[in-house]
């Protein structure tokens, strides 16, 4: 469902905003907002976004897909070391990476810690 929202402005217009979401269960899986002067316009975007949304098929993305975007993307525009590298792929072919990326949350990592699938992190070096 869309939500229209109207703001004020500091020269006494007023502008609306229709934001536009799209859930798979409790999980936002995409969000768009934008903003017109008239609120029939935001209504109207609203509700034909929010059916271009749903016709949309959702397909569940790893966590090591969008490690590999990144690295594909930025590692040629960038100089990183290969401390940087070896860590994001350590990650893409972990068994974290083959996680589905909106069920990722802190206690997911810890319950894989528990498991054994991640080593914890060890203590900052200097400390006792």
């Amino acid at each position: 469902m869309a939500t229209i929202k109207a703001c004020r402005q500091a020269n006494g217009t007023i502008r609306y905003s229709a934001i536009a979401r799209k859930y798979v269960g409790k999980a936002i899986v995409h969000r768009e907002a934008r903003t017109f002067t008239r609120r029939p316009a935001a209504v109207s975007f609203a509700k034909h976004r929010e059916v271009e949304l749903e016709e949309q098929r959702h397909v569940p993305v790893t966590v090591a897909e969008p490690i590999r975007w990144y690295i594909d993307t930025f590692e040629p525009r960038s100089k990183w070391h290969h401390c940087k590298q070896s860590h994001l792929e350590f990650l893409e072919r972990h068994a974290l990476g083959k996680g589905n990326a909106l069920n990722l949350s802190a206690a997911a990592d810890q319950s894989a810690v528990r498991a054994g699938l991640l080593a914890p992190h060890p203590p900052p070096s200097g400390t006792t």
